[in-house]
């Protein structure tokens, strides 16, 4: 340490320190303190130094120098300032840089011509090095400078070969005499060279308009659909395009040839499954635990960082609600992690709570499942990231049933539902997420009502009796699966015959009875029944999907 105190004071700081022994180097300035079992060995004991050196003009005579210098250098451990004249300049940069008067290519051969005169004299000096000290270190640098040797012999060699050519292309290049428009022939250099400017102005001085273009049209086009749309893209997004980060995927049953032609046409290179995307994993086929340790990282680390904090319980319950259960919610809206991944979240975050570490386990008092219940119901109020899960795939639902001007919606209507109802489409060879929630539509659709105004709901697979599809509640075999609510509305009012040719009488009596028709303009409105305001919420949604305590446990 560097105390900037005086050293007759040094015993008084290291009783106070609690050291058992203390030293100090020749200035004074710096203390060290050690206890009795360390060991302690001063190597050197030096001030700062500065050296000044005039060197010799002869390289031999400097190889002492040099000596002398690395000899200090490998005992030397403290600052130390050297300079002056060591009358040695750099090879390369030094004979480059020389300035010359005259035609470029006879500045470029005079360079060349010095800087291997110079080469070759190093070289006889790094000979003589060698036969005094054969060491492995001369030898390397004298075979350094006669690579480089050799390196500008060869250009030297080039510059003469494109020297030559020149001169042989010059001859056959010549013009001697050019006949004019008048026929009158030039033979002088300032006659022919007078007559070119003149035709070459003439030429390009013409007043003639040509309003012909048909030849424009065997141009080939340079700027094609596809960039126009890349331009659209950038121009509405903001993002402009960056090729280099970017990769295009393609399914592993797809031929090379699709691949080899995507990146002639695009420039952009093919990635690999799978590879995360925003902090999800992209992966094709099933998805395997590996994909998703990302997560776990990052909840290890989280907690790690609490390691040497003293929290209580509380404490620890309240970093699980509030920080823990948020850091997987956006993997959990938008994929479904295998039940091992969820189980390890779970592990981690029952060891937090319960004082466990890597290595050992602290006494569990209650399972994780019986935690994630209401306190009212006697858990912690904490949240099972399975009912997490199935909350968020809900409102994935959801978005799906109601949004009007989503192209997600779009996509996944026309990929997998096409000319049937959402309510019936069947997950034969969908992707992983169409699965989930076809899944939880047969636990939430049932609570989505549509509230009757302009009509256009479906009459047999929407939910706009409240009571359910009527799909499901009529007994029909043959029915028209395009009819929608208000074709059974006259004049405002319930057509009694024609629900009486699609529904039972009683269901017939209930519709009469209890919805009231509209002529709005205002399209049918979902309603999620879940809230008072009708508007969906993954609270509401995790209340009516998570597991519920029976009256009996």
């Amino acid at each position: 340490m560097e105390p900037f105190q005086r050293p007759s004071q040094i015993e008084q700081y290291r009783a106070q320190l609690g050291f058992d022994h203390v030293g100090v180097n020749r200035s004074g300035k710096i203390w060290y303190f050690w206890r009795d079992d360390w060991e302690v060995l001063s190597v050197i004991d030096s001030i700062q130094q500065v050296t000044s050196i005039f060197a010799r003009c002869s390289a031999l005579e400097r190889l002492e120098l040099w000596d002398e210098l690395q000899h200090l250098r490998e005992d030397c451990l403290y600052p130390w300032i050297i300079g002056g004249d060591f009358n040695f300049k750099e090879v390369v940069a030094e004979n480059w840089k020389v300035d010359f008067i005259g035609d470029p290519m006879y500045e470029l051969q005079v360079k060349l011509k010095k800087q291997i005169a110079t080469l070759e004299d190093i070289i006889k000096v790094k000979e003589i090095q060698l036969e005094l000290d054969p060491s492995i270190e001369n030898r390397t640098k004298l075979k350094k400078h006669e690579a480089e040797l050799k390196r500008f012999q060869r250009l030297e060699e080039e510059f003469w070969k494109q020297k030559s050519g020149i001169r042989w292309r010059r001859k056959r290049l010549h013009v001697s005499e050019i006949e004019d428009e008048q026929g009158e022939v030039l033979n002088s250099q300032g006659q022919i060279g007078d007559a070119a400017v003149l035709f070459f102005q003439n030429q390009f001085t013409e007043n003639t308009q040509n309003d012909n273009f048909e030849m424009l049209e065997n141009i080939p086009k340079l700027i094609t659909d596809a960039d126009n749309v890349k331009m659209d893209y950038e121009r509405i997004s903001g993002q402009k395009v960056n090729k280099i980060k970017s990769h295009f995927y393609l399914h592993d049953n797809s031929p090379l040839c699709v691949a080899i032609r995507l990146r002639r046409l695009t420039g952009i290179r093919q990635g690999n499954f799978p590879f995360n995307y925003l902090g999800c994993p992209v992966y094709c086929g099933r998805g395997r635990a590996s994909y998703f340790e990302d997560i776990l990282r990052k909840i290890a680390r989280r907690i790690m960082s609490w390691h040497n904090r003293l929290l209580s319980v509380g404490g620890k319950l309240t970093l699980i609600k509030h920080v823990l259960q948020s850091i997987p919610i956006y993997l959990l809206s938008v994929t479904n992690p295998p039940k091992n991944i969820i189980e390890q979240v779970h592990q981690l975050m029952t060891k937090f709570l319960w004082g466990g570490t890597r290595d050992t386990r602290g006494t569990q008092w209650f399972r994780w499942g019986e935690l994630c219940y209401p306190r009212e119901e006697g858990g912690l109020g904490l949240r099972s990231l399975y009912d997490i899960n199935r909350a968020l795939v809900a409102k994935l639902w959801w978005n799906f049933r109601v949004a009007t001007n989503s192209l997600w919606v779009e996509y996944m209507w026309t990929k997998y539902c096409k000319k049937l109802h959402p309510v019936i489409v069947t997950n034969r060879g969908a992707s992983h997420i169409w699965k989930c929630m076809m899944k939880m539509r047969e636990e939430v659709e049932h609570d989505i009502w549509w509230q009757v105004k302009a009509g256009n709901s479906n009459f047999w697979f929407d939910n706009w009796t409240k009571l359910g599809a009527l799909y499901f509640i009529e007994d029909q075999t043959d029915i028209n699966e395009e009819l929608e609510v208000k074709d059974v509305i006259v004049d405002g009012t319930w057509d009694r015959q024609k629900l009486l040719n699609c529904v039972s009488e009683e269901m017939a009596d209930f519709i009469m009875e209890k919805i009231q028709p509209r002529s709005d303009s205002l399209l049918d409105r979902p309603w999620w029944t879940g809230t008072s305001s009708g508007e969906f919420t993954v609270k509401s949604a995790y209340g009516a999907l998570r597991c519920k305590k029976s009256k009996q446990e």
